[in-house]
C-alpha cells in the first residue's frame, strides 16, 4: 500500500526532531528569579492617620491630584540623570500608581494636622461627595535624582478652593529636595519621597484648615 503524502510531509520531520533530541539530550529550563521589586510611598502604619472619626456634620476637606506629569504616569520609578535625562528603573516599581499613593498620603498628612474635628478624604469618595474645602494638586515631580549628591525630588502646584468656588482661596508652588539617597537603595528613596509628601501636607494643610475654619 502506498504511504499517503502527508505522512512524509508531517510525520517524518517530527521523527527527525525526536531523534535529534535523543541524540543531544534534553535541555531542562530552570526557573529564573524575577528581579523586580515593588515599593510604596505610604508606610504600612499609615492607616492610623485615618483612625480618628470626625463627628457627624464636621467640616470636610477633599484632596485630589488633578494633573500628573506624563513621566510619572507609570509604575516604573523615574530617576533623573543630569539636567535632561530621565531613566525608568524597570526592576524598581511603585506598588500602585504614584498619583493614587501621593493623594492618599497627602490626605493622611492633612488629617494628622486637622485631628478628629475635620474629616479629610480623597478618591473614590470625591466622586460622590462635595467637600467643604477642596485641595487640588498638580504633581510635577516625584522621583530620584542621581549626581554628586543623590536626592529625592518632589515638586507640585497646589490650590485650595472653598466649596464650589471657581477661584482658589489660596495657591502656591511647593518644591523640596531631600538628600540622603545613595543612588541605589530604592527603599531608601521611597522613604525620602514619603517624607517629602509629608512636607507638602504641612505646606498645604495650613491654608486648607484656615479656609475650612472660615
Amino acid at each position: 500500500m502506498k504511504t499517503p503524502r502527508f505522512v512524509h510531509r508531517v510525520l517524518l520531520p517530527l521523527a527527525a526532531l525526536a531523534a535529534l533530541a535523543l541524540g543531544t539530550g534534553c535541555t531542562v529550563l530552570e526557573p529564573v528569579a524575577d528581579p523586580t521589586r515593588f515599593y510604596s510611598i505610604t508606610p504600612a502604619s499609615d492607616g492610623g492617620r485615618f483612625a480618628a472619626v470626625a463627628p457627624q456634620g464636621a467640616p470636610t476637606i477633599g484632596v485630589r491630584l488633578s494633573t500628573v506629569a506624563d513621566h510619572l504616569r507609570r509604575t516604573t520609578i523615574a530617576v533623573r540623570e543630569g539636567a535632561h535625562e530621565v531613566r525608568f528603573e524597570t526592576d524598581h516599581r511603585w506598588a500602585e500608581r504614584p498619583e493614587e499613593a501621593v493623594a492618599r498620603a497627602l490626605a493622611g498628612g492633612i488629617q494628622v494636622q486637622a485631628g478628629p474635628r475635620i474629616h479629610v478624604f480623597t478618591a473614590p469618595a470625591l466622586r460622590t461627595a462635595t467637600p467643604d474645602v477642596l485641595v487640588e494638586v498638580d504633581l510635577l515631580a516625584c522621583e530620584g535624582r542621581r549626581g554628586p549628591e543623590a536626592s529625592a525630588l518632589l515638586v507640585a502646584d497646589w490650590r485650595v478652593f472653598k466649596g464650589r468656588e471657581d477661584r482658589p482661596a489660596a495657591s502656591g508652588r511647593f518644591r523640596v529636595e531631600r538628600s540622603g539617597w545613595d543612588g541605589a537603595d530604592f527603599n531608601q528613596l521611597a522613604a525620602l519621597l514619603a517624607a517629602a509628601v509629608d512636607d507638602l501636607a504641612q505646606a498645604v494643610g495650613g491654608p486648607a484648615l484656615k479656609v475650612a475654619g472660615e
